[in-house]
């Protein structure tokens, strides 16, 4: 898992692992829905008062600063998540950011942006599929 931003103490709010507010019932039982075999509580600890994610996922995520502005896309993957950035991009930039999310997800891979946005308005709009309007996710398409 790669965890980008450009803002270094938000990178290091997140490497910290700990939680700004405790999941909602809603989130445990869509976990649950979406074959979960346990309990969403099984990937926390508690720590100082709050949530802190377990040891041994934080160890597998690598914390980068990334700037999408002028940065090239540190790989390609399956699923991008870009949320609630979009939004405050001119139309120019929302092009090219979306350019280089579409080029770093895999032929028939997922990208997923935030609930206000949209793609309508980029060039990509052709290129994927909306899989979901209310969760705002997206399938790049094979052709």
């Amino acid at each position: 898992i790669y965890a980008t931003d450009n803002c270094i103490d938000s990178l290091n709010h997140a490497k910290s692992g700990i939680l700004t507010r405790t999941p909602c019932k809603e989130e445990a039982l869509r976990y649950q829905l979406s074959g979960g075999e346990s309990s969403l509580s099984q990937y926390f600890s508690t720590a100082y008062g709050k949530l802190k994610l377990v040891e041994n996922i934080l160890q597998h995520i690598q914390f980068l600063r990334h700037d999408l502005a002028s940065s090239i896309a540190p790989g390609s993957f399956q699923l991008v998540m870009c949320r609630n950035v979009l939004i405050y991009f001119n139309l120019k930039l929302q092009n090219d950011v979306s350019d280089l999310l579409f080029n770093t997800v895999t032929k028939n891979g997922y990208l997923v942006i935030g609930p206000k946005e949209t793609l309508n308005s980029t060039r990509l709009r052709h290129h994927l599929e909306l899989i979901d309007n209310d969760s705002k996710i997206y399938q790049k398409k094979s052709a």
